[in-house]
């Protein structure tokens, strides 16, 4: 299954990925360079179809990063403008194309947005959370002392193409991954795909597709209606409040950190236990939200020492309000939660309550 979705903040358009060379010869084609940001994974099994498939990247510049959140960094953005700089690189006639994962896709967005005030870019997401939330929506970056995308600006790729097939490249714990920002899709605008993604039998097939779409939907939806995050578009931040800080707290302490869905999904779980602890949440839909939850995700192990850092790291959170920490609270499965902001206690007691569920 391939689709692009074409000019992000109008209505979606979705054609073959074949329609790529159709693309270039009606928008770049006096185009003189372009750029193919990959990482080393998606330069071994994604790099070798695209340029199979479109000889008019025979002469591309291919700029490889290593793989992994932790070089979602300024420092690997030095290396990319650098490479760029050498090429001597202008803004009319350059496209830069991000091919990979949310990394490569926040990351190279945030380069070509950022290089000589703006070059054009495309993203071609290679993994399910890219494709489901970090290609689409304008927003770039990367992360600062440790804190998850504490630089970064909006801008939109001028196109983003969808191609399934790439899914086959990746581990089975990648594709899982993904699940958390389309359950979470599901948790705020549509409990029908949060049915559907909870009973699904195998993501690992082609009955990931059209959950895919319907995810994809939900977040440009949203995206149309609140561009510049001032808004409705908070609602897109369920589970990340705490799942942000999870995540950073793991980048620190962890050989092998989680990733950012494993992060997301412990979040929703933790943010679902504030709302239900208040009686905004009643508690069969927590229990269903836990319950989905973890059947694709095991519990993140920390001890209770971290709690503590977990706090701190949250506080650094750019969406707080002085000493509260920013929560949106789900109301119920598939209505759109509100922004609340809480004191560190009830955080604390969500903290322990997912500490529970490791025994």
């Amino acid at each position: 299954m391939s689709h692009v979705v074409n000019n992000l903040l109008s209505e979606s358009i979705y054609q073959p990925l074949e329609k790529l060379k159709e693309f270039f010869n009606s928008n770049y084609k006096d185009t003189t360079q372009f750029f193919i940001l990959v990482d080393d994974h998606t330069f071994e099994h994604c790099l070798p179809i695209l340029l199979d498939k479109f000889r008019i990247l025979e002469k591309v510049n291919i700029i490889i990063v290593e793989s992994g959140e932790n070089n979602k960094t300024i420092k690997t953005c030095e290396r990319i403008w650098n490479e760029l700089a050498a090429h001597n690189t202008e803004r009319q006639d350059t496209l830069f194309i991000n091919l990979g994962g949310g990394v490569v896709c926040d990351l190279g967005g945030f380069a070509a947005a950022t290089f000589k005030r703006g070059i054009d870019f495309i993203n071609i997401p290679t993994t399910l959370i890219s494709m489901a939330d970090a290609s689409i929506g304008g927003k770039t970056g990367v992360n600062f002392n440790s804190i998850k995308n504490m630089i970064g600006v909006f801008a939109h790729p001028k196109c983003v193409f969808i191609h399934h097939d790439f899914l086959k490249s990746l581990e089975r714990r990648q594709i899982v991954s993904g699940m958390a920002e389309i359950l979470k899709h599901g948790l705020i605008a549509d409990r029908e795909l949060w049915n559907k993604c909870i009973n699904i039998k195998d993501i690992m097939t082609e009955e990931l597709s059209n959950i895919i779409y319907e995810s994809l939907k939900i977040k440009q939806s949203i995206v149309v209606q609140d561009e510049m995050d001032r808004g409705i578009r908070n609602t897109l931040n369920f589970g990340h409040t705490i799942g942000h800080a999870l995540e950073s707290y793991s980048m620190i302490h962890d050989e092998m950190p989680i990733t950012h869905g494993e992060a997301v999904a412990s979040g929703m779980i933790m943010e679902t236990f504030i709302a239900n602890q208040m009686r905004i949440l009643s508690d069969s839909d927590f229990q269903s939200i836990k319950t989905g939850i973890l059947r694709f995700f095991m519990p993140y192990k920390m001890n209770t020492k971290g709690i503590s850092e977990l706090i701190s790291l949250m506080a650094n959170d750019k969406k707080n309000q002085q000493e509260s920490i920013n929560i949106q609270m789900l109301h119920a499965i598939g209505v759109m939660p509100q922004k609340s902001y809480h004191k560190k206690e009830i955080i604390y007691d969500s903290l322990n309550n997912y500490l529970s569920l490791q025994h």
